[in-house]
Formats: structure tokens, sequence, C-alpha cells
């Protein structure tokens, strides 16, 4: 009876021996030979407007994440990109997003890669950063606003009116801009490009005739830039801000305000809605 007992324990330890022996292996196949795969949190300065639901991030977010579900619009430019002005913190790219969303039973989700202040040739720069071609090869949709503080200056522009020194930097300012469509086209072919013009803020002013002469035919030079290049749509805002403009800016009274962004992404919305990104 005493031996059969041992031959009963032996064999249980031997089955636990071999249980152990499965889950270590099991467990250094997971952790050693198949590791799972890490999520990194590197950060690219952008912010992301619209994961479940459409909203304008202001903070810091991740590296967007290279995938095919749903359209991704980025956004590229100046403070009008960031939504400067708006006490909503939308801007007009978070109003577009929101309003592409309800027409789309896709998923739209948006980065913003704006900066404030930003000139033409910095945004040449930025445009040249590894992360920031990742995210643009990834977009279906890329919506930039450019030239307002190259032409504008801090306000030297218009305290000089200088004739010489606006041709001077009307010039740079298309260089620039070449450079940077040129490169978005070779980063990425099928995206359809949205570029927003600018409007005069002074408009009201005494010299309002002269400054609003010289923004159109920034916007001129602009469009015919634009057009050099496919899928590339010039948007203008001039007119949105012509008359009453007022009511459309915010307390600075040089960006808009939310009813100003408004009235960019009413304008913005049906254009998009006829790229490729929505027909597919």
């Amino acid at each position: 009876m005493r031996s059969k007992g041992v031959t009963i324990f032996v064999i249980l330890s031997a089955i636990a021996g071999l249980l152990w022996i499965s889950g270590l292996g099991m467990t250094l196949y997971r952790n050693v030979f198949s590791p799972q795969p890490q999520v990194s949190d590197s950060s690219t300065g952008s912010s992301r407007v619209g994961a479940d639901k459409p909203t304008l991030g202001t903070g810091e977010s991740s590296a967007m994440p290279v995938t095919n579900d749903g359209i991704i619009v980025l956004g590229l430019g100046d403070s009008l990109t960031r939504g400067v002005g708006d006490p909503n913190g939308k801007g007009y790219m978070g109003y577009t997003v929101e309003r592409l969303q309800e027409k789309t039973k896709q998923k739209v989700t948006a980065y913003n890669l704006s900066i404030s202040g930003q000139r033409s040739e910095q945004l040449a720069a930025q445009i040249k950063q590894s992360e920031v071609q990742r995210q643009i090869k990834s977009a279906q949709v890329i919506l930039m606003t450019i030239g307002g503080n190259d032409l504008n200056r801090s306000g030297q522009t218009q305290a000089s009116m200088n004739p010489a020194m606006i041709q001077a930097l009307t010039k740079e300012y298309t260089g620039n801009l070449t450079g940077i469509l040129a490169d978005l086209r070779k980063l990425n072919s099928e995206a359809t490009i949205c570029l927003l013009g600018i409007y005069n803020p002074y408009s009201q002013q005494a010299d309002g005739m002269a400054t609003s002469a010289v923004v159109r035919n920034w916007n001129a030079m602009t469009a015919e830039t634009a057009a050099q290049f496919p899928k590339t749509v010039f948007v203008p805002i001039y007119d949105l801000f012509q008359l009453k403009a007022d009511q459309f800016l915010s307390l600075d009274a040089f960006h808009p305000n939310a009813a100003g962004y408004q009235r960019m992404a009413d304008r913005l919305v049906p254009l998009i809605l006829e790229s490729e990104a929505f027909h597919e």
C-alpha cells in the first residue's frame, strides 16, 4: 500500500513538473522570442483633431499613426490654421472637421502641425523634418494657410507701404511657396491640398483701400502659384472679411473670431467633399 502511494506521488510530481516547464516555455516564447509591440510616445508638436469625436486639441500629442482607417486631414501653416482668436479653440480646421464628419460615415481624423507666427521659409524647413513628412504621406486632405506673416512683418509692411519692399516680399514668398507645394506633391501626389488665401484685417482703417489692393495682388500671386500644381485648390477668404470685418475679427483685431472661422469652414467644406477622399 505504501509502495502504491509513493508511485502515485511520483506520477503527480512528474505531471506538475511538466506543467511548470510548459508554462515557463510559453512565457519565454512570448517575452523573449515573440515580444509584444511597444507603443512609443514621440512628441511631434502636433494637436489631434477628432479621434472619436472631432474636437480641436490644444496641447501636444503622440505621433500620428500611419493608417488607412478613415480620412486623415492634416493642417499646416500659421496662426489661422492654429485657430488663434477663437474662444472655442477650434478655428476653421476644427469646424471643418466637425462638418465633414456630419457628411460622411467614414471616420475623419485631423492633425494640426501649424505654428503661430510661421512664415513661408519656416514652413519650407518644417516639412523637411522626417516625422512631418511621414504625416504628410498619410494625409488625404491637406489644409494650409501661409503668407500673412510674410506680408505683414509685424505691421512693418502696412506702416511703410513701400512698393519696392512689397515687391521683394512677394518674390521671396512665391519662391518659398513654389518649393513648399513641390515638396508636398513629391511626398504625397494624391492628397487634395486646400491653400487658403489671406484677408485684410486693416480694411476699415484710413488706408484700407491701399492695403486691400496689396492683399488682393498677394492673393493673385498665391492663386497663380497654386495653379501650377495638380489637386491644389486656392481657396479665397478675402471677401469673407471685406465688409463689416469687425464682426468677424477677435479682440486683437487681427485674427478671426469664432464666427470668422466658421465662415472659412463654410467655404472649405463643399470643396473638400468634392475631393477623391470622399468618393472612394
